[in-house]
């Protein structure tokens, strides 16, 4: 074929440049995703639980595997850049951010608590689905990762008494 590792970074630049490229391009498709799952008339909760579903089914396609440029991005090392750090943790940011920002939405319409903390929940989510593509990496099926979706969904904040 002729490809070489030379030749890979002639064409799409240093390492931690194409690795940041391929984080773009893979978050993006995700950030679809994401977005489609928290719109689209469902509530906060449903939202929540359709992209960590879809994430699921899309973290364990073998066709697909993605589970790992969020949990295993270039953090040490002399291919990580200080900006290539900045750029994974900015991505890395992105879920939480938008996760809050439903969360207050919820907060504000009633579907939520008012005394739930949308950035302590956002935390929270983020960390369950960070778990789930950690998991998967170590080999966990697609039954078992929904069977932690369960469990996660099962943690969503109860209404209060009135």
């Amino acid at each position: 074929m002729g490809t070489t590792r030379a030749s890979i970074y002639a064409t799409f630049g240093k390492k931690g440049e194409l690795y940041c490229k391929a984080l773009d391009r893979h978050m993006t498709s995700g950030g679809n995703l994401v977005a489609e799952c928290l719109t689209a008339g469902r509530t906060a909760r449903q939202g929540v639980e359709c992209f960590l579903r879809a994430a699921v089914t899309m973290i364990t396609d073998g066709a697909n595997p993605c589970g790992s440029y969020i949990t295993q991005g270039p953090l040490k090392g002399p291919d990580a850049t200080e900006e290539t750090r900045r750029f994974v943790a900015e991505k890395r940011n992105g879920l939480e951010q938008v996760l809050r920002r439903r969360f207050v939405s919820a907060i504000e319409v009633g579907e939520l608590p008012r005394d739930v903390s949308a950035e302590k929940l956002a935390k929270y989510y983020v960390a369950v689905i960070r778990g789930i593509a950690l998991q998967a990496q170590h080999g966990e099926t697609r039954e078992e990762l929904f069977d932690v979706v369960d469990l996660a969904m099962e943690s969503w904040p109860k209404e209060q008494s009135k």
